[in-house]
């Protein structure tokens, strides 16, 4: 909904801007053209299209384009992990040894726009305090970013707060254990105009046959789960 809001913005601005440009086009033909009177013209044309075409698309800069925004004041529990909506480790050398441990985080996002933004990506680094090693399972070494890890369902307009959930990849020895403390390097959501650059695979995605399938896409028909 907010990209589709979104899209909106941006073609109203630009038909808007449109017009402008027509209307100053149609002046050519008022303004006198001959003897002094026509350096004036040009004066007065690039004078009205410095002034009017800013006015007339005031939503193009703050909508065309990726809106990051730093995510703040993040404050964090436990909570069971959702398997049927993805919330796993892939079963890949990378996660070998370590158990998925979900994580349910609340934190501050400003959007700095007046329409709210649909499923804005989630990105930075997330360590074990004590180690100072990563707890995302594609950046254990804590030296390069893992990318977008997750997603925000919606950040309405001005200060919000949020929630996002993603697993922590820990070693098997926490097991029955807490959490460690966990510490946020460099948060930020960032929306993208026209679609999500991620969506994680739910078990029913990998394996259609699965118990309880038939009422998950019921909820999520393949092409909504697209549009969403």
């Amino acid at each position: 909904a907010g990209g589709r809001r979104g899209r909106g913005i941006v073609a109203g601005a630009l038909a808007s801007g449109l017009c402008v440009c027509l209307g100053l086009r149609s002046l050519s033909f008022i303004l006198p053209t001959t003897g002094e009177q026509a350096p004036r013209r040009g004066v007065a044309l690039g004078f009205l299209s410095s002034v009017l075409a800013p006015l007339a698309m005031p939503s193009v800069a703050q909508a065309v384009g990726p809106v990051s925004m730093p995510v703040s004041e993040i404050t964090w529990i436990e909570s069971p992990c959702r398997t049927d909506k993805g919330e796993m480790l892939k079963g890949t050398m990378a996660t070998f040894g370590l158990q998925a441990r979900c994580v349910e985080a609340t934190a501050t996002v400003v959007n700095p726009n007046d329409f709210a933004l649909d499923r804005p990506g989630v990105f930075g680094r997330i360590d074990d305090k004590a180690i100072e090693t990563s707890v995302l399972a594609n950046a254990m070494d804590g030296a390069s970013d893992v990318g977008q890890f997750t997603m925000i369902e919606e950040i309405p307009p001005g200060k919000q707060r949020v929630t996002f959930r993603f697993v922590a990849a820990l070693p098997k020895s926490y097991a029955g254990k807490p959490i460690p403390e966990l510490a946020f390097r460099s948060m930020k959501a960032i929306w993208y105009p026209g679609g999500n650059r991620f969506e994680p695979m739910s078990q029913c995605d990998m394996n259609p046959t699965a118990d309880g399938c038939d009422e998950y896409f019921e909820k999520y028909p393949p092409t909504r789960k697209k549009q969403r």
